[in-house]
């Protein structure tokens, strides 16, 4: 206890050199500057391993999807490019959940067209969902019936879209050919009806 009153007693107001002039300096603020300006030049210096090139540019990607930021994350994107970051699937996925939570099918479609050939399945359920968020039921079934391997996920995002969406015969439809597929269909799939 008597350490920390020394500590306390030792840095005091009082006992620092020049007071008045700390109370004019202004702290920074960090938000205005684009993480991928200050990193542009550290990433040319340093030699990082691929898996960490953009890993903070990825995080600020993240930031602006999750606040629903996204004009902001559209242009922070365009940037990556510009400096040949490349863009993490998770990355991709976080946009994907803000272009549902917003119903931006625009920005949406653009993302799904930069995923190119063969993604990971859980950005394919992730680029379904965004569809199906956004009432854009053709562009689903099409991205549902491309789908290399579906998984229960997949089958439970369509068909509850569609059940939700007013769209039964189709739902039911779905639900019936899940029966077909080597997939073993959840009682919890009908609650979607």
């Amino acid at each position: 206890m008597a350490g920390l009153q020394l500590l306390n007693s030792a840095f005091s107001q009082s006992s620092l050199p020049h007071t008045d002039k700390l109370s004019s300096i202004r702290t920074a603020n960090y938000t205005q500057i684009p993480s991928w300006v200050s990193l542009k030049s550290s990433t040319l210096s340093l030699k990082t391993p691929d898996m960490q090139h953009g890993k903070l540019e990825n995080v600020h990607l993240v930031s602006l999807s999750r606040q629903d930021k996204l004009k902001e994350a559209h242009e922070f994107l365009f940037e990556m490019d510009r400096c040949n970051v490349p863009v993490a699937p998770q990355s991709y996925k976080h946009l994907l959940e803000a272009c549902s939570n917003l119903r931006s099918l625009d920005f949406g479609k653009l993302i799904h067209q930069r995923l190119g050939k063969d993604p990971p399945a859980f950005l394919v359920n992730s680029v379904l969902h965004m569809y199906c968020d956004c009432g854009s039921f053709d562009d689903a079934r099409k991205v549902f019936d491309e789908m290399g391997q579906r998984t229960l996920v997949s089958w439970v995002i369509i068909i509850s879209a569609y059940a939700h969406g007013g769209l039964l015969e189709d739902a039911l439809e779905l639900f019936l050919r899940i029966q077909d597929s080597d997939l073993k269909a959840n009682p919890s799939i009908i609650l979607a009806f």
